[in-house]
């Protein structure tokens, strides 16, 4: 194995790499400030991001909202069980059958030129 010479201290053999990078830093930070510009950004925001931020809303206290919230859960929940209970075994089967049945000729169709 050879030995490097010694030519120095380490910190003049990093002082111009820390240099490089110094001047590489302040050419970024040109074209970062350039486009953290808060003018261009609000031009930049979609529609969808807009319409999805979200927007505080004003709700009752929860000791106030929980009798008409379980009045609604408890109307939701009879209405579904009315519905399960009012089709029998055959009726589920019979419209299971009958969606399979439409779903599958849409899928089997080809196109003629």
């Amino acid at each position: 194995m050879s030995k490097t010479p010694h030519t120095g201290s380490a910190a003049k053999q990093v002082k111009p790499a820390q240099d490089r990078m110094t001047k590489a830093a302040a050419k970024s930070r040109a074209a970062f400030n350039k486009a953290s510009n808060p003018e261009r950004e609000k031009r930049r925001e979609s529609f969808m991001v807009k319409r999805q931020k979200p927007k505080p809303v004003l709700r009752p206290a929860p000791h106030i909202a929980n009798g008409p919230d379980r009045a609604a859960f408890n109307q939701q929940w009879s209405n579904e069980q009315k519905s399960a209970a009012s089709k029998t075994k055959q009726d589920r089967k019979a419209a299971f059958m009958a969606a399979r049945k439409g779903t599958s000729t849409t899928h089997s169709k080809t196109r003629t030129q």
